[in-house]
């Protein structure tokens, strides 16, 4: 591997990991795409979850040049087919394209273009592709870092899209569940008190920081592993002294680490934190983790 492509893996993985925001990770990580080719215009076709439709078109182009392939956003859809078994499937054909898609290439003056598919475990997400304008020959056909670069993003951004719209399916689950609770007329009270029938130990948390682990609530099942009695009321401990252990608990959840785990804890929390990997619940109340 060469250190040009390698240092291109490197910087990929740096930018979606960093940037939580769609568009601007997928800006950065074309505009990194389009320089390591080198080509004229980098893009992304997001098509929607049952592959029927074009969802988003993102373009970054080094001229003054677009394709105007953001006509095709909302438009139906059918799936390319790509020379090749393995994933992702490769189109370096500008004629190989769809009708609409080959039209607006050839407007444009589309000359050369490698595109390949992106998805996750035969889900299709959309495709990824360079293209150049006016210039001749087919510059990335045989080049076989290309076909690695562009195979290694594909990769990545299959997992960052599938990461995105996990947290979409997530916030539209805790919106129901947060209506159904309105609707029901269960409030978080009255939720406490479902909890507290609960023989297995529960534990509600607040995570405001990576840093940061602070406990809400924690139902009678818990008290009793722990054989302490329960004095904290509205997340905190009415009398520190006389409740010691609670009090510490309640100040930061981190306190229950025994100091030998507590570095390996505390980073594996950071890790997650910072990936969002850490679930919400909507039972109790937004932005809180059961």
């Amino acid at each position: 591997m060469s250190q040009k492509l390698e240092q291109f893996m490197s910087s990929v993985l740096d930018i979606l990991y960093e940037n939580h925001k769609t568009e601007r990770a997928l800006g950065y990580v074309l505009e990194l795409l389009a320089d390591f080719a080198p080509a004229d215009m980098a893009y992304l076709i997001v098509v929607s979850g049952d592959g029927k439709r074009i969802e988003t078109v993102f373009e970054r182009t080094k001229t003054c040049v677009c394709t105007g392939l953001t006509q095709l956003e909302g438009k139906p859809w059918k799936p390319i087919q790509a020379a090749g078994e393995q994933e992702p499937g490769f189109v370096t054909e500008v004629n190989s394209f769809p009708p609409a898609m080959k039209s607006i290439f050839i407007q444009s003056g589309v000359s050369s273009v490698l595109q390949c598919s992106v998805g996750r475990q035969g889900e299709l997400t959309g495709y990824m592709g360079i293209c150049d304008f006016g210039r001749e020959g087919e510059p990335w056909k045989e080049n076989p870092s290309m076909y690695s670069a562009m195979t290694y993003m594909s990769r990545a951004l299959s997992v960052f899209f599938y990461k995105s719209r996990q947290d979409v399916w997530l916030m539209e689950d805790q919106k129901r569940l947060e209506g159904s609770l309105l609707q029901s007329g269960l409030n978080e009270d009255t939720a406490n008190v479902i909890l507290d029938q609960i023989s297995t130990g529960v534990v509600v948390f607040k995570m405001p920081s990576y840093d940061k682990l602070l406990p809400v609530y924690g139902n009678l099942g818990q008290y009793r592993m722990l054989r302490v009695e329960r004095t904290a009321v509205n997340s905190s401990v009415p009398n520190e002294e006389e409740a010691k252990l609670e009090s510490r608990y309640f100040a930061d959840a981190f306190a229950g680490v025994h100091p030998e785990d507590m570095e390996r804890v505390r980073s594996a929390y950071k890790a997650r934190y910072a990936e969002r990997q850490l679930k919400s619940s909507g039972v109790l109340k937004r932005g809180t983790m059961m």
